[in-house]
């Protein structure tokens, strides 16, 4: 099976805690009940467990366990935690979760000699909250790894201080040990009163620099990383995120050489496009992370997996407005596009778009009617420097909604039409924008240069499932390819 679109035999996937050993890639992952679309009934998670030697064949393992009995600390669920192997035993930390206990959240522990048979620990939870500085109620996804200049293990904690502002109290918490055994508590590492709450962390280190990754529990969630030079405060770059809203929960496994992130593309309730998103849904492809020169943090498709997609697939491009030579479109002064007809199954599609100066916009069409009234749009906005996915017809604000009869209600998307927009991080310096769409279903995934991808689901399904467009300027859309 391949990773892009995998969801488990029993439900959906949530988090993954990605765990690189003797040249295969782990992924445990949370699995949710069958058929439940709420919480707390979606959340109650199994740790499912798939493996890969090369990133693009995966295999689906028995799951390593469920929630405890009554009366355990993860009665409720298992949720995030981390997988690290010491004196040839897997230690696996995790959240326990227990809605009536008095500590909900606890830090659990289970260890394994071959990561398929697991025993939980007789003395969980190992740990949980000091009432006196953090909440009691959010304190879980423990990671841990080896903490060179410490000389000893070290865990983070996603957590809450216990003062400060209400919806900004989010907070990483460390505790360190020396055999994976004991803990001690040692304090707040980071409390930039930025978020609820800083869920799944992660921290490593990347082309001499220091990251610090994390999942922004608030309206504006997203997977998020700071970076540092070793002994300097964490910064932010522009290019802040690996991706917007629909690639959560991102954790990343290294091989020494190169280091890749896994998360979850979500579906909306009951599968209808007229419900909102939901917590879980089914996963992306592997991401390479790249440092770039002055820390940012970039992510692309392995080459591995773009080289998988091997057979050509026949296309025809039909003209629609604008003054079209070949694939190159004169569109100054209006709008011009052309469709994409191809077979519908799980692809790729690659172009070069260069726009010529002075052009507004442009990019690819993604399922658009023949009247182009309904559709979505990767966009590139050279001016701007920036691309982003954007889906229309934009709904009217209520206000005018009064003026224009029959103008639709704000739909689930439309109060944020604006869906992902990320800043690239250097404009091209040839003006070439190298594009690449993946497609499985429902699911999309845009890569623009090698350096901003896009996570996305479409549940509309026109004639076609792509296009181009340009607004207000001359575009040419060189060496198009379409692989499955």
């Amino acid at each position: 099976m391949r990773l892009f679109g995998y969801k488990t035999q029993i439900g959906d996937v949530g988090d993954t805690m990605p765990f690189y050993y003797n040249g295969e890639w782990h992924i445990f992952l949370l699995a949710t009940p069958p058929d439940t679309w709420t919480v707390p009934e979606r959340a109650a998670c199994t740790l499912g467990h798939i493996v890969s030697k090369d990133l693009v064949h995966w295999e689906e393992l028995p799951n390593a366990f469920g929630p405890g009995q009554e009366g355990d600390p993860d009665v409720g669920a298992i949720w995030t935690g981390s997988i690290h192997d010491h004196n040839g035993k897997f230690h696996f930390f995790y959240t326990g979760y227990s809605h009536h206990a008095k500590f909900q959240q606890t830090i659990c522990h289970a260890t394994s000699d071959d990561m398929i048979t697991w025993e939980k620990n007789p003395d969980n939870p190992i740990m949980h909250a000091d009432t006196s500085e953090w909440e009691p109620a959010d304190w879980r996804d423990p990671y841990v790894y080896y903490d060179e200049e410490k000389g000893c293990y070290a865990m983070l904690i996603a957590a809450r201080l216990k003062e400060g502002l209400e919806d900004r109290r989010g907070c990483v918490v460390v505790a360190y040990s020396d055999d994976l055994e004991s803990w001690e508590l040692g304090g707040t590492l980071w409390a930039p009163q930025q978020a609820h709450c800083m869920e799944c962390p992660e921290t490593f280190s990347l082309g001499g620099y220091n990251y610090l990754v994390f999942s922004r529990y608030s309206g504006d969630a997203k997977t998020l990383y700071r970076v540092a030079k070793p002994g300097e405060p964490w910064e932010a770059r522009p290019l802040d995120a690996l991706d917007g809203s629909k690639f959560y929960a991102a954790k990343s496994a290294g091989d020494g050489d190169r280091r890749f992130t896994f998360a979850w593309i979500p579906r909306r309730k009951f599968g209808s496009n007229d419900e909102d998103f939901i917590w879980g849904g089914e996963f992306g492809s592997p991401r390479e992370m790249i440092a770039m020169p002055d820390g940012a943090l970039t992510c692309k498709l392995p080459a591995e997996v773009a080289a998988s997609y091997t057979s050509e697939q026949n296309f025809e491009i039909i003209p629609g407005d604008g003054e079209w030579d070949g694939t190159r479109c004169d569109a100054r002064g209006t709008f011009g596009f052309a469709h994409i007809k191809t077979a519908r199954t799980d692809l790729m599609l690659e172009a070069e778009i260069a726009c010529d100066p002075n052009t507004m916009n442009a990019g690819i069409l993604m399922e658009p009617t023949d009247d182009m009234y309904q559709g979505h749009l990767l966009m590139v906005e050279p001016g701007r420097k920036r691309t982003s996915i954007r889906r229309w017809p934009i709904q009217w604000e209520p206000f005018w909604q009064a003026w224009v009869p029959g103008s639709p209600e704000l739909g689930p998307d439309m109060a944020r039409p604006m869906l992902v927009d990320q800043f690239l991080y250097s404009e091209p310096a040839d003006g070439l924008y190298q594009i690449r769409i993946l497609r499985n279903g429902q699911l999309v995934e845009c890569y623009v240069n090698d350096e901003v991808v896009m996570s996305y689901r479409i549940y509309e399904e026109s004639e076609t499932m792509f296009g181009f467009f340009v607004d207000q300027g001359a575009v040419s859309f060189n060496n198009l390819s379409i692989r499955t």
